[in-house]
């Protein structure tokens, strides 16, 4: 799935975006309406954050650690979906959804 079409996902009930990259990039770069920042590197330690009776739908920079982060998730018993940021088809996959951080 696209970053094109995460929007329209984030409106059905259940579905959470998470933004994987680091504090810094969240705010001062393009990110999903209402996402949830938690690094990739720190994901481990705050898998208790993050809601489990829904879809989380996974992005970063360029789909790599979104994509790191969705397999951890997906162990860990999430139901994942990897927006990619350069608008290729992947797990799920794209970019034009996305909103500029205030």
């Amino acid at each position: 799935m696209g970053l094109a079409e995460a929007p329209a996902l984030l409106e059905k009930s259940g579905t959470v975006a998470l933004d994987v990259r680091t504090f810094a990039e969240f705010e001062t770069e393009q990110h999903l309406p209402g996402a949830i920042n938690v690094a990739h590197t720190r994901l481990p330690d705050r898998l208790d954050e993050l809601p489990r009776d829904g879809r989380l739908l996974v992005s970063c920079a360029s789909g790599r650690r979104a994509s790191r982060a969705a397999s951890l998730l997906e162990r860990e018993g999430f139901e994942v979906v990897v927006v990619e940021s350069d608008g290729s088809e992947g797990r799920d996959a794209s970019t034009d959804g996305a909103v500029t951080a205030a």
